[in-house]
């Protein structure tokens, strides 16, 4: 007798978008709680179980045992980052960030002895280390110092164990082919952007590739009071535009080579970069929609959003505690819950309507960790990021291929190919410092919630138009 084919169970990461958002919840609560497991028993034992469920369609041993591996893989990263003792350092040094400046001096952070270090360095050793970029083979003589109290705990975070005090320095290798690339990049944009004026230069460079570090402070504060402060350094949108300026050449590949070539580019303006959180969160949303489409089956943003937190807390659990990956996490969850709807029943047209429903989507998605870290939102945001939004992308899309072309030619065709680029960033600064002195008031939680009840109103609304 034959048998009936066996019926093959649905993952439930692919079948249930609930699930999805339960698994992060799960993978969250492990990362932040850290309970004592044994290491590595209960990780072994986690993953054993997540694969059981993943496998067999069982909800409760994949969310139990991807909290179970999360917690173990969190305390193991916690207790890894403990303060080093103070001990005289002489050895190599691989820079994971670009020097920036701190008061007198500058700061870095860096590989040394299999240990992430915060280098500080001053005088002589300062102006050696500061032309310096991430990814540098440096050999550093210097003292280790435990992180000094009022920051051990952020530091612990970012999985640096101790303060490295530079005495001498001095660069003996250009790092992994990867960073190399990454590198002659950065430096042909800083070529390319030579002709502007050094505030217009310090923006389109913090645009494009998130180096701020030349971007005076009052800036940053005009920036942050007209709620732009995302845009004041690279953030997440930048992965959508970078793919959507190669994307001619990607289309015109067949799709395992395009799906190859997406994730490569993704990877790569990750390194340029230099992982800042909200790049990371946007890069694996981008892979996993890439990929989703090469399997042919497309997911919607919400599962997305959900399945990268919870890869990302895989790799990384003590991320949990950074507030940009958090505001990215945040704006990202608010434009996919509230976007969509919102545009459907907001009345004008669409060319408003859709920015306005994306912009009060994320304003209220970031609300409840930028009210705990920073206090009150700028009203201002509102109209700034509606102003800015038509610029921000062709900043972007246009200023990065341009400014490559402009740091290989000369400085004529150089300040015309830059012309554009420069004419978006004063707009941009234009907009911010507009709205930042317009005097409009900042929204606190109780005018914060009164904002999300107006917008639950809407929501019940019948749509005006069809998606």
């Amino acid at each position: 007798m034959l048998r009936p084919p066996r019926r093959r169970v649905a993952s439930p990461l692919v079948a249930s978008d609930a699930v999805a958002v339960v698994l992060a919840l799960a993978t969250v609560v492990a990362a932040l709680l850290r309970p004592p497991l044994p290491w590595p028993h209960a990780a072994l034992g986690g993953a054993g179980l997540a694969v059981y469920g993943l496998a067999r369609g069982r909800t409760v041993a994949l969310v139990l045992g991807c909290f179970a591996l999360v917690a173990a893989l969190a305390g193991q990263a916690w207790s890894a980052a403990a303060p080093a003792p103070a001990v005289r350092f002489t050895g190599t040094v691989t820079l994971r960030t670009d020097p920036a400046p701190l008061g007198p001096g500058v700061v870095a952070t860096g590989v040394g002895d299999g240990r992430l270090l915060e280098l500080r360095a001053f005088g002589g050793s300062a102006r050696r280390l500061q032309p310096c970029l991430a990814g540098l083979e440096l050999m550093v003589e210097g003292r280790i110092r435990p992180p000094p109290a009022r920051q051990a705990v952020w530091l612990r975070t970012r999985h640096i164990v101790g303060v490295l005090e530079v005495d001498r320095v001095a660069v003996i290798g250009d790092g992994s082919p990867l960073a190399r690339s990454a590198n002659r990049v950065r430096e042909v944009l800083v070529r390319g952007a030579r002709t502007m004026d050094p505030l217009d230069r310090s923006l389109y460079l913090g645009f494009v590739v998130g180096d701020d570090r030349a971007q005076p402070p009052e800036l940053v504060d005009t920036f942050r009071e007209a709620g732009l402060g995302h845009l004041n350094a690279v953030s997440g949108q930048n992965v959508a535009l970078t793919l959507a300026v190669v994307a001619p050449v990607l289309r015109r590949l067949g799709h395992r080579a395009r799906w190859a070539g997406t994730v490569g580019v993704i990877a790569w303006f990750t390194v340029l970069t230099r992982f800042e959180p909200s790049v990371l969160r946007a890069s694996v949303m981008a892979a996993l929609a890439a990929t989703a489409v090469l399997t042919g089956r497309p997911s919607r943003p919400w599962r997305t959003l959900s399945l990268t937190v919870v890869i990302v807390l895989l790799v990384d659990p003590l991320l949990v505690r950074s507030v940009g990956w958090w505001l990215s996490v945040g704006a990202t969850a608010g434009i996919a819950l509230l976007a969509a709807p919102l545009s459907r029943r907001l009345p004008g047209p669409s060319w408003m309507r859709v920015p306005l429903s994306m912009t009060v989507g994320a304003q209220l998605g970031v609300a409840p960790v930028s009210v705990a870290v920073f206090g009150p939102l700028p009203l201002a945001s509102v109209p700034a990021n509606l102003l800015a939004a038509p610029a921000a992308g062709p900043v972007m899309v246009y200023g990065l291929p341009a400014g490559v072309v402009a740091g290989l030619v000369p400085d004529v065709l150089a300040a015309v190919l830059q012309l554009p680029t420069t004419l978006l960033v004063r707009y941009i600064a234009a907009v911010a410092s507009t709205t930042a002195a317009a005097g409009l008031p900042n929204l606190g939680a109780p005018a914060l919630l009164a904002g999300g009840v107006a917008v639950a109103l809407v929501l019940r609304r019948p749509p005006r138009h069809r998606q």
